[in-house]
Protein backbone atom coordinates (compact mmCIF):
# COMPACT_ATOMS: atom_id res chain seq x y z
CA UNK A 1 0.00 0.00 0.00
CA UNK A 2 0.83 3.78 -0.49
CA UNK A 3 1.27 5.45 2.52
CA UNK A 4 2.39 8.79 0.41
CA UNK A 5 -0.30 10.76 3.07
CA UNK A 6 2.10 10.21 5.49
CA UNK A 7 5.11 11.75 4.24
CA UNK A 8 3.25 14.86 4.02
CA UNK A 9 2.48 14.97 7.30
CA UNK A 10 4.67 15.71 10.61
CA UNK A 11 5.22 13.97 13.40
CA UNK A 12 3.63 17.21 15.39
CA UNK A 13 1.00 18.13 12.97
CA UNK A 14 -0.12 14.12 12.78
CA UNK A 15 -0.01 13.79 16.67
CA UNK A 16 -1.82 16.65 17.34
CA UNK A 17 -4.67 16.23 15.51
CA UNK A 18 -5.32 12.74 17.10
CA UNK A 19 -5.09 14.83 20.69
CA UNK A 20 -7.37 17.41 19.08
CA UNK A 21 -10.06 14.94 18.09
CA UNK A 22 -9.68 12.54 20.83
CA UNK A 23 -10.41 15.57 23.52
CA UNK A 24 -13.35 16.77 21.62
CA UNK A 25 -14.93 13.03 21.90
CA UNK A 26 -14.45 13.58 25.30
CA UNK A 27 -15.80 16.89 25.53
CA UNK A 28 -19.01 15.76 22.89
CA UNK A 29 -19.50 12.85 26.19
CA UNK A 30 -19.60 15.83 28.53
CA UNK A 31 -21.37 17.72 26.29
CA UNK A 32 -23.96 15.14 26.04
CA UNK A 33 -24.11 14.33 29.64
CA UNK A 34 -23.95 17.70 31.95
CA UNK A 35 -25.39 19.98 29.06
CA UNK A 36 -27.99 18.10 27.11
CA UNK A 37 -28.64 16.07 30.71
CA UNK A 38 -28.36 12.56 29.10
CA UNK A 39 -26.92 10.49 31.99
CA UNK A 40 -24.10 8.25 31.52
CA UNK A 41 -24.17 4.47 32.76
CA UNK A 42 -21.14 2.92 34.14
CA UNK A 43 -19.84 1.06 31.10
CA UNK A 44 -20.24 4.52 29.27
CA UNK A 45 -18.25 5.46 31.89
CA UNK A 46 -15.52 2.97 32.06
CA UNK A 47 -15.33 3.21 27.91
CA UNK A 48 -13.71 7.08 28.38
CA UNK A 49 -11.16 5.93 30.64
CA UNK A 50 -8.72 4.87 27.11
CA UNK A 51 -9.73 8.53 25.99
CA UNK A 52 -8.16 9.54 28.68
CA UNK A 53 -5.17 7.75 29.06
CA UNK A 54 -4.66 8.32 24.96
CA UNK A 55 -5.35 12.75 25.97
CA UNK A 56 -2.40 12.13 28.51
CA UNK A 57 0.16 10.12 26.09
CA UNK A 58 -0.56 12.14 22.99
CA UNK A 59 -0.18 15.31 24.86
CA UNK A 60 3.59 13.90 25.72
CA UNK A 61 4.27 12.83 22.38
CA UNK A 62 3.53 16.37 20.94
CA UNK A 63 4.98 18.53 23.35
CA UNK A 64 7.90 16.56 24.16
CA UNK A 65 8.48 15.54 20.18
CA UNK A 66 8.49 11.81 20.83
CA UNK A 67 8.07 9.14 18.66
CA UNK A 68 8.45 6.30 21.56
CA UNK A 69 7.31 3.05 19.45
CA UNK A 70 6.11 1.83 22.86
CA UNK A 71 3.90 4.79 23.44
CA UNK A 72 2.54 4.56 19.79
CA UNK A 73 1.61 0.46 20.51
CA UNK A 74 -0.10 1.76 24.26
CA UNK A 75 -2.07 4.26 21.93
CA UNK A 76 -3.29 1.38 20.29
CA UNK A 77 -4.02 -1.51 22.51
CA UNK A 78 -5.78 1.44 24.61
CA UNK A 79 -7.99 1.76 21.34
CA UNK A 80 -8.43 -2.04 21.11
CA UNK A 81 -9.92 -2.22 24.79
CA UNK A 82 -12.19 0.50 24.01
CA UNK A 83 -13.15 -2.16 20.94
CA UNK A 84 -13.73 -4.67 23.27
CA UNK A 85 -15.37 -2.21 25.99
CA UNK A 86 -17.80 -0.80 23.36
CA UNK A 87 -18.51 -4.11 21.62
CA UNK A 88 -19.36 -5.80 24.59
CA UNK A 89 -21.84 -2.79 25.87
CA UNK A 90 -23.34 -2.83 22.63
CA UNK A 91 -24.15 -6.18 23.37
CA UNK A 92 -25.43 -5.21 26.16
CA UNK A 93 -27.52 -2.81 24.76
CA UNK A 94 -29.13 -5.12 21.89
CA UNK A 95 -29.79 -7.73 24.82
CA UNK A 96 -27.38 -10.40 23.89
CA UNK A 97 -25.41 -10.27 26.82
CA UNK A 98 -26.30 -9.78 30.53
CA UNK A 99 -26.18 -7.03 32.11
CA UNK A 100 -23.20 -7.30 34.44
CA UNK A 101 -23.40 -5.86 38.20
CA UNK A 102 -21.72 -2.96 37.72
CA UNK A 103 -24.69 -1.20 35.79
CA UNK A 104 -27.12 -2.35 38.26
CA UNK A 105 -27.47 -0.35 41.77
CA UNK A 106 -25.09 -1.27 44.20
CA UNK A 107 -27.34 -0.06 47.20
CA UNK A 108 -28.18 -2.56 49.84
CA UNK A 109 -32.28 -1.67 50.56
CA UNK A 110 -33.80 -3.20 53.24
CA UNK A 111 -37.43 -1.42 53.14
CA UNK A 112 -39.58 0.44 51.17
CA UNK A 113 -38.14 4.08 52.88
CA UNK A 114 -34.22 3.11 51.86
CA UNK A 115 -35.43 2.06 48.19
CA UNK A 116 -37.50 5.26 48.37
CA UNK A 117 -34.55 7.26 50.02
CA UNK A 118 -32.14 5.56 46.98
CA UNK A 119 -34.54 6.46 44.39
CA UNK A 120 -34.31 10.06 45.36
CA UNK A 121 -30.80 10.16 45.49
CA UNK A 122 -29.36 7.91 43.14
CA UNK A 123 -28.90 8.70 39.85
CA UNK A 124 -28.46 5.32 38.87
CA UNK A 125 -28.66 4.21 35.06
CA UNK A 126 -28.98 1.10 33.43
CA UNK A 127 -26.19 -0.14 30.77
CA UNK A 128 -28.84 -2.13 28.38
CA UNK A 129 -30.57 1.68 27.96
CA UNK A 130 -29.22 3.37 24.87
CA UNK A 131 -30.21 6.85 26.22
CA UNK A 132 -29.10 8.86 23.11
CA UNK A 133 -28.75 8.25 19.69
CA UNK A 134 -27.09 9.68 16.67
CA UNK A 135 -28.79 8.84 13.49
CA UNK A 136 -30.37 5.99 14.76
CA UNK A 137 -26.86 4.32 16.54
CA UNK A 138 -26.23 4.63 20.22
CA UNK A 139 -23.02 6.43 21.35
CA UNK A 140 -21.66 2.47 22.35
CA UNK A 141 -21.60 1.42 18.48
CA UNK A 142 -20.81 4.79 17.02
CA UNK A 143 -17.64 4.07 19.75
CA UNK A 144 -16.99 1.11 18.29
CA UNK A 145 -16.35 2.74 15.14
CA UNK A 146 -14.32 5.36 16.03
CA UNK A 147 -12.42 3.02 17.90
CA UNK A 148 -12.02 1.06 15.19
CA UNK A 149 -10.95 3.31 12.93
CA UNK A 150 -8.42 5.12 15.52
CA UNK A 151 -6.86 1.42 16.01
CA UNK A 152 -6.27 0.69 12.51
CA UNK A 153 -4.81 4.89 12.16
CA UNK A 154 -2.42 3.84 14.67
CA UNK A 155 -1.56 0.63 13.13
CA UNK A 156 -0.79 2.50 10.24
CA UNK A 157 1.71 4.66 12.31
CA UNK A 158 3.36 1.90 13.85
CA UNK A 159 4.27 0.13 10.58
CA UNK A 160 5.12 3.69 9.40
CA UNK A 161 7.23 5.33 12.21
CA UNK A 162 10.24 5.24 10.55
CA UNK A 163 8.88 7.28 7.62
CA UNK A 164 7.42 9.88 10.02
CA UNK A 165 10.29 9.93 12.35
CA UNK A 166 12.34 10.51 9.18
CA UNK A 167 9.95 13.45 8.41
CA UNK A 168 9.72 15.02 11.61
Amino acid sequence: MNYSYLKKITQRKLFLTLLIFKALIILSAIYIEYILKVPACNLCLYQRIPYYLSILILFYIVFNKSTNIILIISLAILMFVNIVLSIYHVGVEQQIIAEPMLCRSNSNIQNVDQLLENLKNNTFISCKDANFTFLGFSLASINVLISSILAYFYVLIILNVEKIRRNY
